[in-house]
């Protein structure tokens, strides 16, 4: 969230401005930017300010509270698959130095390399969401999401790129990215808390 965007926001009302005035360090805070980066959160954040009552700070408060866990669980997702990711190139590492030729042959003819250990809880280097982590739960949550959901979550998570190159990519607007994203997060945290239903 950029200078602008504050004195956009500043213009919406009086009591806008003001708040801004005696909160000068809060746009800079990231999990604020977060939060107004979308357009249903910005909604009631200006609705809160600008008509302020019991009722839109509540809905700004709930908002808020959604917000913030979802960026708790993102960053658990994130640390989930970057963790088991660096376990599976330490291994292929290990394995291939044992076995450099055995590895290079099969791995060039797409057979597995692994005599020693189950193969199906490995993360790969695959489109397959539900390879990505060994734990079940969360591979049977993953795979769960629609196509579009889990297109964002590989090009976010696997490929590090940012919501302008996902949707440069996919031919859509980063605000698009960004709610699917959120889906995603939502509902990933929806089927983790039940269990997942098998």
């Amino acid at each position: 969230m950029n200078h602008e965007t504050i004195e956009q926001l500043k213009k919406e009302c009086l009591r806008m401005a003001t708040f801004f005035e005696n909160n000068p360090t809060l746009a800079e805070q990231q999990i604020f930017q977060g939060f107004l980066e979308h357009d249903e959160y910005r909604h009631i954040f200006i609705q809160a300010i600008c008509f302020p009552g019991n009722q839109t700070f509540r809905k700004l408060d709930e908002a808020f509270k959604n917000h913030y866990t979802n960026v708790q669980f993102t960053q658990y997702l994130s640390k989930t698959l970057y963790w088991t990711s660096v376990q599976y190139d330490q291994y292929q590492r290990e394995h291939k130095d044992n076995q450099p030729l055995i590895m290079d042959n099969l791995h060039n003819f797409g057979i597995s390399c692994y005599p020693h250990k189950d193969t199906s809880d490995i993360i790969t280097e695959t489109k397959d969401l539900g390879t990505w982590s060994e734990d079940l739960t969360l591979t049977k949550a993953l795979r769960q999401l629609t196509a579009k959901q889990q297109t964002v979550i590989i090009e976010r998570y696997g490929y590090e790129r940012t919501n302008n190159e996902i949707a440069r990519l996919l031919n859509v607007s980063p605000q698009a990215v960004s709610r699917t994203h959120l889906h995603a997060i939502k509902r990933l945290r929806t089927l983790l808390e039940k269990g997942v239903e098998t």
